[in-house]
């Protein structure tokens, strides 16, 4: 991977156009247009920053990962900057590719091709052990409120049923 980003980097933007053109053609045929202009950083070759990966801003919400996620019309937008869970690691990349990819598959067979929309997603607290618990939540916002006593009691199934923990569960968690 690291050696087919630094032959991108040296190359042209026609040659990447091209080769864009190249690989659309593939895709849908005759009916792929040449790119009319690209827009490419060359981080890896600026010697002020020699490479760069995605951080999330304090503040960031799930909401605001989900405009970054959500496709227009039939474009889908994937990588490591993307990822719920792991954005600015490699398996974050993997993750969300594997997302994307099912979004698109999903929308080739007709299945849905809105589900990653903001609109589509409904945001709140999704541990069904919070006092906040949201049933119809499908994103979780980070929200969710625990009792602490009830924290020391519950099974690690219940209360952590998913890779991320909200900061509020393990502050009150280690500080009661």
């Amino acid at each position: 991977v690291h050696s087919e980003a630094d032959r991108i980097e040296r190359q042209s933007d026609d040659v990447t156009m091209a080769e864009i053109h190249e690989v659309l053609t593939a895709m849908f045929g005759s009916t792929a247009t040449f790119p009319t202009a690209i827009m490419m950083r060359k981080w890896g070759s600026d010697p002020l920053f020699l490479g760069t990966y995605s951080n999330w801003p304090i503040g960031a919400t799930s909401y605001t990962k989900a405009l970054l996620q959500a496709p227009v019309d039939r474009l889908f937008f994937s990588g490591e900057a993307t990822s719920e869970l792991y954005h600015g690691y490699v398996h974050g990349g993997l993750e969300a590719g594997v997302v994307s990819a099912t979004d698109v598959i999903d929308c080739i067979h007709g299945v849905t091709c809105d589900d990653r929309s903001p609109a589509a997603r409904q945001f709140g607290c999704t541990y069904s052990s919070a006092s906040n618990f949201n049933a119809g939540a499908n994103v979780d916002d980070g929200s969710c409120k625990f009792n602490a006593t009830d924290l020391r009691t519950a099974s690690l199934s219940t209360t952590a049923h998913r890779a991320v923990f909200n900061v509020a569960f393990l502050w009150q968690l280690f500080l009661n």
